[in-house]
């Protein structure tokens, strides 16, 4: 086979193909499930000690200050940017 060929087909296979990732482990409930796996590896951006989350409903939620982030489609947004208050929280977890 011509090299140039080989090449093309290799570039093709390589760069078109989308992997598929597959996370194992137990989910946590809720419609943006995350890994039971990676919740225990996962710690609150805004503290040093980073305390655990544990998930409710479409937010993780710090085991500490409880105050929570979103998790939308199925990833957990963790910036400070993004941090939900408290108050707020038990709002949009109560569906007000």
């Amino acid at each position: 086979m011509d090299l140039t060929v080989c090449a093309s087909k290799l570039a093709r296979e390589r760069f078109t193909a989308v992997p598929e990732i597959r996370i194992k482990g137990e989910m946590a409930a809720g419609s943006n499930m995350i890994d039971l796996e990676f919740l225990k590896i996962l710690g609150c951006p805004l503290h040093p000690e980073r305390p655990p989350f544990e998930q409710k409903g479409d937010y993780l939620v710090c085991t500490v200050a409880h105050h929570g982030f979103p998790v939308v489609d199925g990833i957990p947004h963790l910036l400070p940017e993004d941090v939900i208050l408290e108050e707020r929280l038990k709002e949009l977890l109560s569906g007000n």
